[in-house]
């Protein structure tokens, strides 16, 4: 009813914020440690989960549930125009790259309720079709992400890895050969930046 939506607003909103904040301080600690894209096809199917629980039994349980997971869906993205972008496009042209995103964003975020505005407000079975439609979306765009090839931001050796990790010449090593692979990408970066 309408008092027991009331009450869950507040803990839906609350819920949303602290998963995506929580999410985003992991998300940013992984991105060092992991390929990516394994990053963003967690965010998209976790996107599509939140939208497809919306179409379940309205409870409270199925509610907060669908905000966390919507949350840590946000929370996976947030860091994708200050990583992901500098490190696939270089940082000559981040501004226009990053602008357009954010554009799409917001056109998204604009049009992707307006199935659901030109539906009768009190057909659920057309509501619930169109979120299923919906949740495909970033489904599909998850097995796009997952067939892309896109390299670790930090390359990692497996020297100093192992048994031999535990000594501090192994993670020197590890270090010194993660920098100079991050230095070599950045030269390339540059020159071709003075290239264009």
């Amino acid at each position: 009813g309408g008092g027991t939506l009331g009450s869950v607003i507040p803990h839906v909103y609350l819920t949303t914020a602290c998963a995506s904040s929580g999410f985003t301080l992991l998300v940013g600690y992984l991105f060092d440690r992991i390929n990516p894209k394994w990053i963003i096809v967690v965010g998209l199917l976790m996107q599509s989960t939140s939208v497809f629980l919306f179409t379940k039994t309205k409870s409270e349980a199925i509610t907060i549930v669908s905000a966390f997971v919507f949350g840590a869906s946000n929370g996976c993205m947030n860091n994708m125009s200050g990583v992901v972008h500098a490190y696939l496009f270089g940082r000559r042209h981040l501004g226009k790259i990053s602008g357009f995103g954010y554009s799409c964003l917001v056109v998204g975020s604009a049009l992707g309720p307006l199935p659901l505005g030109l539906i009768e407000p009190n057909n659920l079975e057309q509501q619930n079709t169109c979120l299923l439609v919906i949740a495909l979306i970033p489904l599909a765009t998850a097995v796009v992400v997952m067939l892309c090839k896109i390299k670790p931001l930090v390359p990692r050796s497996e020297k100093g890895s192992g048994g031999g990790g535990f000594g501090r010449a192994g993670r020197d090593d590890d270090e010194e050969e993660e920098s100079v692979e991050m230095q070599r990408l950045l030269a390339d970066d540059d020159d071709l930046g003075g290239s264009s």
